[in-house]
């Protein structure tokens, strides 16, 4: 990240500061079946304790990696293309920009202060603005936040962004991405 002055800093808060209040209700379920995380050879499951015994279900990451042979092979021809080092430094600053912004969709959405140190430069704030009214416009509320969920139906599990009653009365899982 390049050196910002103050003045840059003060105009990227300023804007942000212009985002349209959250009119989502947060209200979270709190009756869940906790699901502890596991690790073996160094993959992900989750375990499910029914009182008698325990269901593991490997994460849906875990299962995606096993199975997408052609997205390795494309990811490999990638890094060589453009170089590993320039494809590091690539992907962590994809990263860093992925958590940035699922931290701003949680704070909006959750109803807390967003954190201004979020937005890079007043691009963000924009974007910030446009995230911020879609929200607004299709989420009435928050069913649950990061939260593990399992399907004994398909025998996976993962970790969801956020569960949600939309306006329209319908249910939707929401994943942040920004892609």
């Amino acid at each position: 990240m390049s050196e910002w002055s103050n003045t840059h800093y003060a105009h990227v808060h300023t804007a942000a500061q212009q985002l349209p209040p959250s009119r989502i209700h947060y209200a979270p379920i709190t009756s869940v079946t906790v699901l502890n995380e596991r690790y073996v050879d160094g993959k992900r499951w989750y375990v499910e304790h029914d009182g008698v015994g325990e269901t593991l279900y490997p994460s849906i990451s875990t299962v995606l990696s096993a199975t997408d042979a052609e997205g390795k092979k494309s990811l490999r021809e990638w890094q060589k293309r453009v170089g590993y080092d320039t494809a590091q430094q690539i992907t962590q600053t994809a990263a860093a920009r992925g958590t940035r912004w699922h931290l701003f969709c949680e704070q909006y959405v959750t109803g807390q202060p967003v954190a201004w140190s979020i937005f890079q430069d007043v691009g963000d704030v924009s974007y910030g603005a446009h995230v911020a009214t879609v929200l607004n416009d299709k989420v009435a509320s928050v069913l649950a936040s990061e939260v593990r969920v399992c399907s004994p139906t398909y025998g996976v599990a993962g970790r969801l962004d956020m569960a949600v009653k939309l306006h329209d009365g319908r249910r939707a899982i929401l994943d942040f991405k920004t892609g």
